[in-house]
């Protein structure tokens, strides 16, 4: 379990924040708040969550390099353990952001589990607001299952498009 509140990160190499996950990346379930926190500058995901049970909200990322908020595992294996159940996404501002603003699945790299058909399953967005993409989708959502997204605010997408999903 991992409770991160209040926090900021500035100008980081990697991800802002990357917390493994169960699968294959742990033996662990796992849960996960990240919340009240600032993300500046960061250089790949700033906020890659991969843990079942994650609450993800009240944050601000400024300036993502790649994906503001990513939401699951990193599409090496697309088995049922590769995939992340239950989240909650909300309250989140995303300002300037050169990939996606948030995303869920694994973006144009994988095909879902054969079996499943998902990625993700029982995640709820909502609340969002995401400014300045500038280079790909506000929200990318892909292959997700029993998931609801509602009362987002998407701004000024200067390419892709405002919400995309397979």
């Amino acid at each position: 379990y991992a409770w991160f509140e209040n926090n900021c990160f500035e100008y980081t190499r990697d991800d802002s924040y990357h917390n493994g996950g169960s699968g294959a990346e742990s033996d662990s379930p796992g849960q996960m708040v990240f919340r009240n926190s600032e993300v500046i500058g960061g250089y790949r995901a700033s906020i890659w969550v991969q843990m079942d049970r994650t609450w993800v909200a009240d944050n601000i990322v400024h300036h993502a390099g790649g994906n503001a908020i990513f939401i699951g595992r990193s599409g090496i294996s697309n088995t049922e353990n590769d995939q992340m159940d239950v989240g909650l996404i909300e309250n989140n501002v995303v300002l300037g952001v050169r990939g996606e603003g948030i995303v869920s699945g694994v973006p144009g790299s994988a095909a879902p589990d054969p079996v499943t058909g998902m990625h993700n399953q029982y995640l709820t967005i909502r609340n969002n607001t995401v400014f300045d993409t500038t280079k790909d989708q506000a929200f990318e959502l892909d292959y997700l299952k029993n998931c609801m997204v509602e009362s987002n605010r998407v701004c000024n997408t200067i390419s892709g498009w405002s919400a995309y999903s397979t």
